[in-house]
């Protein structure tokens, strides 16, 4: 079901507003300004006041109640919504001289996402036919409102034949022969179908509906309906709503053409710097207008928005690639990107940020598109709880970010904002990643804000895996718990094939992971590391739990276990291989999942070499990138040099 208004703001957020939304809110709890669409602010001197006195209907507690003035000409929210005390009363300061409206809500219940939502909405008389409130520059006005009992409603779905990004429902209201919105439902990721929505309580009145979709994430409005099936306002269809009076099959149909032919762009040149890069959109069936994003490492170049791209000396080494949009009226944009422009010379890629909460955002951003399913939250500065999360997320298609215990860094809250996850997902008890924490990543995804936590590492590695798979998994990877090098390695593999990765001590197998296994009954069970990890006695243990076989990835150190689990894995021909320093847990962790979602595996070296076991392992994979995980400082130049000789394109 949609519902209108939350109290969290004005309207609720979506990907291309979050932003915005972000910044206002920092800005309220400075003070309440209200400025009215592409107005400045007003100075003290020169702002005007409102002080007042709502009267509310029987049963409506007034603490509950929030008041709102809108920009007269254009209905746009002029504030964030100001709370009425006990006795009615409330006040703003800061208002621009203009003309505004004012509404009032009275909210109640909650929506999954934790976001309180409006039980009703209305606009205050305020004695004008059009209920407009208009103030000069210093004015400071005294009024007192009434708030009508609010008792009809209107609902009804929304049908779609594709798939949408978003969609609105929208009532207005007609007010002295003018239609006035209120803020709309929305839903976001519209499938194919009928998706329901639900008006907050109205007072008795003149409405109609207006359905307004968006196909993709830059909010361009792609297609627009009013009720009923009409193609502006002027012809909408009035619904009359009296006292009690519900109205429903208020449907609205939006749909778009989609693309028969949408093809991947490529990329003629090659990266030296002084020369040009041309794109290629391909044959799209019908052919659309194109546009460009040009992209270092995933992130997009300023300016670079022509078909065609010199390059820089900071491209040199990079990984440069396209992305095209093509658009055409009535059709659904679509958005491709290019695999990487070529070098004139296989070489590795490295991602890396300036400390490891950085270098999990850069992965992030060159391997996830927004709107993913889910992203995990980590500790970055401990391994234990995280170590099932990277199995997890690459399963599941989405990435692993790195928190302080206490606070959340601003590249992850950037890269956050850019990814807007349906849900997130935090890894650890509140003493590994605090509830503050917690509080703030829901500012940052419409869904739920999950915990996968246990008594200790073992029981948290149990809860991740519960929370993730279904019964009868196809293999089920069990690591030693007091290391993360077997595990990291596992973690990749796990991703791949769609499995968990349970942590188990060196001579037993903890509770709370039996329980697991025994919901799991995973066709095969994969033992991480050798017996002086994982000792014999685990796995004749383990052989309960599994009709099929339990087996042993294993080398004489952690690069050769990291090499048989790579080997025993992924067939010749991989499409990348993921490298990472061996004595390190943070920048694999990120890089795990990753590779997890992209079918490689995640190989270890050490700072200035590469052991024989994971060159051996190179050679036989013959990936086809090669990306090196975290800086210089990690992973050397002379290193990356050496790994660059392994790709095979």
């Amino acid at each position: 079901m949609l519902n209108f208004l939350t109290r969290s703001g004005a309207a609720p957020a979506h990907r291309a507003g979050r932003p915005l939304v972000i910044a206002l809110v920092a800005a309220l709890a400075v003070s309440l300004s209200l400025v009215p669409a592409g107005a400045a602010p007003a100075s003290a001197e020169e702002s005007a006041s409102l002080i007042g006195q709502i009267s509310v209907p029987a049963g409506v507690d007034p603490e509950n109640v929030e008041v709102m003035l809108r920009d007269a000409g254009t209905v746009e929210p002029a504030n964030y919504p100001v709370t009425v005390d006990r006795e009615g009363r409330f006040r703003v300061d800061g208002i621009t001289a203009g003309t505004y409206r004012i509404t009032a809500s009275e909210y109640g219940g909650t929506h999954p996402s934790g976001r309180q939502l409006f039980r009703s909405t209305q606009f205050l008389e305020t004695g004008n036919a059009d209920m407009s409130l208009s103030f000069s520059a210093g004015q400071e006005q005294t009024r007192s409102f009434t708030m009508l009992p609010a008792t009809a409603r209107i609902s009804g779905g929304f049908s779609a034949d594709t798939e949408w990004d978003v969609m609105y429902a929208t009532a207005y209201q007609r007010i002295n022969g003018a239609w006035v919105s209120f803020d709309p439902a929305f839903y976001e990721d519209v499938q194919p179908g009928t998706s329901h929505y639900e008006t907050p309580l109205l007072v008795p009145g003149t409405y109609t509906m207006q359905f307004t979709a968006f196909a993709d994430v830059l909010n361009t409005p792609s297609n627009q309906v009013w009720w009923k099936d009409q193609p502006g306002r002027v012809t909408a269809t009035p619904i009359m709503l009296s006292a009690d009076q519900e109205q429903p099959d208020v449907n609205g149909s939006v749909d778009l053409y989609r693309f028969e032919t949408v093809p991947v762009p490529t990329i003629s040149g090659t990266v030296r710097a002084g020369s040009t890069l041309t794109a290629d959109p391909g044959q799209w069936s019908p052919k659309p207008a194109f546009a460009y994003e040009w992209a270092r490492n995933g992130v997009a170049i300023p300016g670079a928005t022509k078909a065609s791209y010199v390059v820089t000396s900071a491209d040199v080494g990079a990984r440069i690639t396209v992305g095209v949009f093509g658009r055409k009226a009535l059709y659904s944009t679509e958005y491709r990107v290019s695999a990487p422009a070529g070098t004139g010379a296989p070489t590795a890629e490295r991602i890396a940020g300036g400390d490891r909460y950085e270098t999990a955002v850069q992965v992030s951003r060159v391997s996830f598109v927004p709107g993913v399913k889910v992203a995990y939250i980590a500790n970055g500065l401990s391994f234990p709880d995280a170590l099932s999360g990277a199995a997890a997320a690459g399963a599941q298609d989405g990435p692993v970010l790195l928190v302080a215990p206490n606070s959340v860094p601003a590249s992850v809250r950037s890269e956050l904002d850019r990814l807007h996850p349906e849900r997130i997902v935090v890894l650890g008890g509140s003493g590994v990643v605090s509830q503050s924490v917690e509080r703030t990543l829901r500012n940052y995804t419409l869904g739920a804000v999950e915990r996968s936590a246990g008594s200790d590492r073992f029981a948290t590695s149990a809860s991740v895996s519960a929370g993730s798979f279904s019964p009868g998994v196809g293999v089920a990877y069990i690591a030693d718990g007091m290391n993360f090098p077997d595990a990291l390695a596992g973690a990749a593999a796990a991703g791949a094939q769609g499995g968990p990765v349970l942590l188990a001590r060196s001579n037993s197998i903890p509770d709370a992971v039996a329980t697991e296994l025994r919901r799991l009954k995973p066709a095969r069970i994969v033992i991480l590391g050798g017996t002086g990890a994982v000792g014999d006695s685990v796995q004749n243990a383990l052989r309960s739990y599994t009709r099929g076989a339990v087996t042993r990835d294993q080398g004489a150190d952690r690069f050769a276990t990291a090499a048989a689990v790579s080997r025993s894995t992924f067939a010749a021909g991989a499409p990348v291989a993921y490298v990472a320093n061996g004595f390190g847990f943070a920048d694999a962790l990120s890089g795990a999942a990753a590779a997890g979602t992209q079918g490689g595996p995640v190989l270890l070296v050490g700072p200035a070499g590469i052991p024989a076991a994971t060159q051996a392992e190179l050679s036989r994979l013959k990936p086809k990138r090669i990306v090196v995980l975290g800086g210089e400082g990690v992973v050397s130049a002379g290193v990356k040099t050496q790994l660059g000789r392994y790709v095979t394109p």
